[in-house]
C-alpha cells in the first residue's frame, strides 16, 4: 500500500516553502508532498473571502483523492484551518468507502491553527464568525474569548475525528 500524500498549506502570509524542511524529511521516509500556495497570499486587493483558498486547496484534494485515488492527511496552519476545514467537504475516506470509491482526506492536522466546523464562511465584517470570536477591524485583530471557544473546539475535534479519520 502506497504512503498518504501531504498537503502543506502555510498561514495567511507565508509561502509554501516553509514547510521545506519538513518536506524533506517526509520525502526521505517514502511521504509524497505538496506545499501549496493560498491565492490570498499576497492578493491585491485583498480578497474578501476566504472562498479563492478554499478552491485552492479543495482542487488541490479532489485531483488527489478522485482522479489519482490518494489518501490524503491535509495540513493546515493558523489561518487556513479555517478554509482547510471547509475545502475537504465530501472527501473523506469513510464517506467515500461508503460509495465504493477508493482514497480520500484521512487525517486534517492544525498547527496552531483556527478549526472551524464545517459550513463556516468568515467575511471582511466578522458576519458568520463564532459567538466566541470576535473582528476589531479598528485596530485589525481577531480576539478569542478563551473559555467558549476551548468548549467548541471539544466538540469540532469530536466531529473531525468522526468523519475523516479510518
Amino acid at each position: 500500500m502506497s504512503q498518504p500524500t501531504f498537503v502543506l498549506v502555510p498561514g495567511a502570509w507565508l509561502k509554501p516553502d516553509i514547510y521545506s524542511s519538513v518536506t524533506k524529511i517526509l520525502q526521505v521516509h517514502g511521504y509524497p508532498t505538496v506545499s501549496l500556495p493560498l491565492p490570498s497570499a499576497g492578493a491585491m486587493p485583498p480578497n474578501k473571502t476566504f472562498d479563492e483558498d478554499v478552491k485552492a486547496i479543495r482542487d488541490t484534494l479532489t485531483n488527489l483523492v478522485e482522479t489519482k485515488e490518494k489518501e490524503v492527511i491535509l495540513v493546515v496552519h493558523s489561518y487556513t484551518g479555517m478554509p482547510g476545514t471547509e475545502a475537504p467537504k465530501g472527501l473523506g475516506k469513510k464517506e467515500r468507502q461508503k460509495k465504493g470509491l477508493k482514497g480520500g482526506v484521512v487525517r486534517l492536522v492544525f498547527i496552531m491553527a483556527f478549526a472551524m466546523p464545517e459550513g463556516f464562511q468568515p467575511t471582511a465584517g466578522g458576519a458568520q464568525m463564532p459567538e466566541w470570536m470576535k473582528l476589531d477591524l479598528e485596530v485589525g485583530l481577531i480576539i478569542l474569548h478563551v473559555s467558549a471557544a476551548s468548549l467548541s473546539l471539544r466538540v469540532l475535534s469530536f466531529q473531525v475525528d468522526c468523519t475523516l479519520v479510518h
